[in-house]
Order: structure tokens, then sequence, then C-alpha cells
């Protein structure tokens, strides 16, 4: 008798949350795991809904360039010793002129003490925004230098005519 109702009550139990899920969900560009790409994931769904996915790289390029010109800004975001609650605080002052979407998501690293993971995280958000507008990154090594001809002809044959204005190319750490 108890395992006849429990058959019968199966069905009622499923989560109806499921497709309500489903049907808000934001299909990534590219999957990226690890811890990094846990943060950066999340936070091209939420600007991706929100509508602001351009806004929030220019803020999270901005406050890359901002902690790469700061050196007491670096070492402030990988000090263990300063408080989460501590950082948050700064953390909502600095990015005070930023969209709505990036104050929260700096307000999530701080709060979660994963503000010295932020770059690392801003370089996977970059490749997730680098994937969804098709940019494909490649690397050509030799054992030997490659002469003009040769690098030509690699430039031509990896990329269709009209990508080729954004090929960067890389010769022994010269441009």
């Amino acid at each position: 008798m108890f395992s006849r109702t429990l058959s019968v009550a199966r069905p009622l139990c499923r989560r109806s949350f499921a497709s309500a899920a489903a049907a808000d969900s934001v299909e990534l560009p590219v999957q990226l795991f690890g811890l990094s790409a846990t943060y950066a994931n999340a936070l091209f769904r939420t600007a991706t809904r929100a509508g602001t996915l351009g806004a929030v790289e220019k803020d999270l390029q901005g406050f890359k360039s901002l902690i790469s010109s700061t050196p007491a800004l670096h070492s402030y975001l990988n000090n263990p010793i300063i408080s989460r609650k501590d950082k948050a605080e700064d953390i909502s002052k600095i990015s005070a002129r930023m969209t709505e979407t990036t104050r929260g998501f700096l307000g999530v690293l701080a709060e979660n003490g994963r503000l010295g993971e932020v770059t690392k995280i801003i370089d996977t958000f970059d490749q997730l925004m680098k994937a969804k507008q098709g940019i494909v990154e490649a690397r050509v090594v030799s054992a030997q230098a490659l002469t003009k001809k040769t690098t030509k002809g690699y430039r031509r044959r990896c990329c269709f005519k009209p990508f080729r204005e954004r090929q960067e190319t890389t010769v022994d750490g010269r441009s």
C-alpha cells in the first residue's frame, strides 16, 4: 500500500522551478572551468539578462587598468588582513560610477574574499566576450624564424577576409 502511494505521488514532487529557469537561461559562448570561470560565467549571464554586457566589459577593463596602474590598490586587494567588510565598503566607493551589475559583482567578490582573484576573473570574462564576438586566438610556434612569405601565408590561411584587420602578429616577443 505504502509503495503504491509513493508511485502515485512521485510525479507531484517534481521541481516546478526547473522549467522557469531553463526558459531564462543564457547560453555561454564557450565553456570555461575553474574558480575564475565560475565568477565570470555568472557575471556574463547576469549582464546578458540585464542588457549591460558592453558596459560591464568597459567597467571591468577600466578597473583592471586601475589595478595595474596603482600598486597600492593591487596590494590592498590581495591583503588578507583587511576585513571583507572594509573591502566591501571601499569597493562600493571605488565602483560608484560603474553600472549596477558591475558594482554588485565587485561587492560579491569582496564579501566572498575573492578580490585578490579579480584580475584573473576579468581575464576570463574577456575570454567569454571574445568568444561571443567570434574572436579566436591562434599561436604558431616554430623552431626557426619564419620568413615574411611564410608568415604572410599563415596569416592568409588562418583568417577569413572580413577579420584580417583584427590580426596581431608577434615574432620573438616583438610586434
